[in-house]
């Protein structure tokens, strides 16, 4: 009869352990889909997690209670055989102590195994399968002990106030913690190499400036109002916009948008071009010290696929389009940014100096000078480095890498050769 007892008080200190870890290994976003169904368990599940001091509680109760029993069950049970099976290989002396001895043994491994080991492996690596199968038991024991857990719950929170230990976790998800799920998530093949950039890339956007997705002035496609309208027609023609910017004189005065659709319904009417004033579209300007996160937030909420760039004296320093932004997202990984990058025989690299910072860190990750977060560019890190803009062949040493000037502008760096300096 004993050994009956035995065995129902390991399943019921199985059954405890495995609530115990199954509870507290429990990840949301697994429950997610039957909480978005309002299931029950689910709800009860989260509902007892976020609370789960009660059930610590109750779960350390009921172990312990399970422990002394079994202590005492089991020297009653195990001792007697262990004495017939010794009595002809032990001395009388020793044969009482020596059977007390194997019983306790015998009762702990008992428990560790079956009663703590293997139930708290299996709630580690099913905890929702077992939290949602186990949840009515969990709220049982926790009704049922209730006077004695708010007692063992006030006196533990005394003493964690003593030591000035929080009460409660902090669940709040970081970015630190996004990156580590996406991580473990390419690890484990749960999402292909092309979805991981982009979700990295995603992520990236509250820290990204605007100014890496849009085109500079010089490259602006934009219409003069003052132009002929011969002119004008031969610019359409030449070019392929959907929205075209136009301008009086040029981009220090903007006077508005105006959709291929209007200027083509002109056209077939034979009406004068960018005549009409009132079908041009205000643009929306946005200004250079955003971010893309910004700049998508603005698009959706002016329901505009274009915008201005400007730096805080209204000056047009770029433009940027809902497009731009997603080509940034869906097409900037590391493959494409190799494509950029032309590796030399000597182990030097050859890069253009648009080529962003960060971009350039994918493949020089100890590249990180202490101006970085402020230039975007590497041309504009050589010019700022160099106090002005250098000539063909001048050299600069930034943070470990030698970096020389291959091509030059006017106004900016075209082309560097980047080295690691031994």
């Amino acid at each position: 009869m004993e050994l009956v007892w035995i065995v129902g008080l390991i399943v019921l200190s199985a059954l405890f352990a495995l609530c115990e870890i199954s509870l507290a290994a429990v990840r949301k976003v697994k429950l997610q889909p039957l909480l978005d169904q309002q299931d029950p368990r689910a709800l009860a599940v989260i509902t007892l997690q976020n609370n789960s001091k009660d059930f610590i509680a109750a779960v350390q109760i009921m172990l312990n209670a399970l422990a002394i029993i079994a202590g005492i069950i089991g020297e009653s049970a195990f001792t007697p055989i262990f004495q017939s099976l010794l009595q002809n290989w032990v001395g009388e002396a020793w044969l009482n102590q020596t059977a007390f001895t194997l019983s306790f043994l015998t009762v702990t491994g008992l428990f560790i195994l079956f009663g703590d080991l293997l139930p708290k492996r299996i709630g580690f690596v099913l905890p929702e399968a077992a939290s949602l199968r186990l949840i009515y038991l969990m709220r049982f024991s926790v009704w049922l002990f209730k006077p004695i857990i708010w007692l063992f719950n006030k006196l533990a929170d005394v003493l964690l106030k003593l030591f000035r230990v929080p009460l409660h976790r902090d669940d709040q998800i970081t970015f630190e913690d996004l990156v580590a799920v996406v991580d473990q998530s390419i690890e484990h093949g749960s999402i292909e190499q092309q979805q991981y950039h982009m979700i990295g890339n995603v992520l990236e956007l509250p820290s990204t400036n605007i100014t890496q997705a849009m085109t500079l002035p010089a490259d602006i496609y934009w219409l003069d109002i003052n132009t002929e309208q011969t002119d004008l027609k031969r610019q359409i023609e030449q070019s392929s916009q959907r929205y075209y910017l136009v301008c009086d004189g040029g981009l220090y005065k903007v006077l508005g948008l105006v959709e291929s659709s209007v200027i083509l319904s002109q056209l077939l009417q034979n009406k004068p071009l960018l005549a009409d004033k009132s079908e041009l579209i205000q643009p929306l300007y946005l200004l250079d010290t955003l971010t893309l996160a910004d700049a998508i937030t603005n698009f959706k909420q002016q329901e505009v696929e274009v915008a201005l760039v400007i730096n805080e004296f209204t000056t047009v320093v770029g433009m940027v389009t809902l497009w731009q932004v997603l080509q940034l997202v869906a097409l900037n990984d590391v493959e494409a940014i190799q494509n950029q990058i032309a590796q030399n025989a000597n182990g030097s690299w050859t890069v253009p100096g648009d080529l962003a910072v960060r971009d350039f860190q994918q493949i020089a990750a100890d590249f990180a000078p202490d101006c970085y977060e402020s230039i975007e560019t590497l041309s504009g890190l050589f010019i700022h480095e160099f106090k002005r803009i250098p000539n063909s062949t001048d050299t600069v040493e930034i943070d470990g890498y030698l970096m020389v000037a291959l091509e030059t502008t006017e106004l900016t760096v075209e082309l560097i050769e980047i080295k690691k300096n031994q």
